[in-house]
């Protein structure tokens, strides 16, 4: 689910994400870490395919865009 990647470091995320197939993975550094030091790195939101709301029932082709948003 979407929610299990919400707060996790990125990396470990990204890691996560390409051991379960995807290829396709960009991340977007929020540039906000500086505000508050214990999020940095943390993940703020994942989307596939531009769907933020899944789960682990859902399916997604392993050349889905993946887009990790973090602090």
């Amino acid at each position: 689910s979407y929610k299990d990647y919400v707060d996790e470091n990125y990396e470990a995320v990204i890691e996560q994400l390409e051991t379960l197939g995807f290829k396709n993975i960009t991340t977007v550094d929020l540039e906000d870490s500086g505000l508050a030091f214990w999020t940095d790195g943390t993940v703020k939101s994942v989307s596939i395919e531009g769907k933020t709301d899944f789960g682990e029932w859902d399916y997604f082709n392993p050349e889905a865009k993946i887009i990790v948003k973090y602090h």
